[in-house]
């Protein structure tokens, strides 16, 4: 659990990336030294192909989740400044984090070359909470009831419908 929630240094950043590429440095060195690198290259970049198309899936129970979570990724968008509006500064820091956490996910959409579900399933807590607190801000609480229904709504009919695709 983060204590500290200070800001990160540009340095501390450089560190954290450093830290994500040193052990497949480390790993590709020996492989290189057994004269295996080859076979390293095979083995690591099989799964990772950088496409940066808009992969749309074939079947439709599929494109209908792309949906919803295209529609709630652009409502958590054009609300960021509501999230930070008359916030505690840890709390703007800890919605920040979750920002993050989409945009890892997204990166990871488009990097790897697999069905979209881990990729979902990073997205899901940092979307929930940021949907908690539209939801929570909303002034008009049947309003935001409503809303939440048909979300919920959408996501049941996504989820446990597949016969109707």
């Amino acid at each position: 659990m983060v204590r500290s929630l200070r800001s990160y240094q540009l340095m501390e950043r450089i560190v954290m990336l450093l830290g994500l590429v040193v052990p497949y440095f480390l790993t590709w060195s020996w492989m290189f030294w057994t004269d295996r690198t080859a076979w390293f290259w095979q083995q690591t970049l099989s799964s990772i192909q950088f496409d940066f198309g808009l992969r749309i899936p074939d079947a439709l129970q599929d494109r209908a989740a792309m949906g919803l979570l295209a529609f709630i990724l652009l409502t958590l968008l054009f609300n960021i400044s509501a999230f930070y509006f008359k916030r505690l500064m840890q709390v703007q820091k800890y919605i920040t984090g979750l920002f993050y956490l989409i945009l890892t996910a997204l990166v990871a959409m488009l990097v790897f070359r697999q069905p979209f579900q881990w990729q979902y399933l990073l997205m899901a807590p940092a979307m929930g909470v940021l949907t908690g607190i539209i939801f929570n801000d909303l002034r008009n609480r049947l309003m935001a009831e409503v809303l939440h229904l048909l979300l919920l709504a959408g996501l049941f009919f996504v989820l446990f419908n597949p016969q109707l695709f």
